[in-house]
């Protein structure tokens, strides 16, 4: 039960980690097309970190961390679903298997 969690636990935070970087990424490439001095926002469903300069050198920064909190819980939770329908989906299928 407890190896279940920390790996459940592992790919969500991998996977919360690769998602927003790979969204970052995506989005300073746009946003470099689009405008002159860029807006970068942190965090895929809620944005938990920000980045906009204000007058040339006058950057300004935030983080949230409750959003931070709730983006991985969310990530938590669709790694734990994909999970159990992975395991559940592989014991029908061996049952399945073992009836014929």
């Amino acid at each position: 039960m407890i190896k279940h969690f920390f790996k459940i636990s592992f790919y969500s935070f991998v996977t919360f980690c690769v998602f927003n970087f790979s969204f970052l990424l995506i989005q300073i490439y746009f946003r470099l097309k689009v405008k002159e001095i860029p807006e970068i926002n942190i965090g895929f469903p809620f944005n938990f970190y920000s980045i906009f300069w204000l007058d040339g050198n006058d950057l300004h920064h935030g983080a949230d961390l409750k959003k931070f909190i709730f983006n991985l819980i969310i990530f938590w939770l669709i790694v734990f679903l994909f999970y159990l329908l992975k395991t559940k989906n592989f014991n029908l299928t061996t049952k399945h298997k073992q009836q014929k």
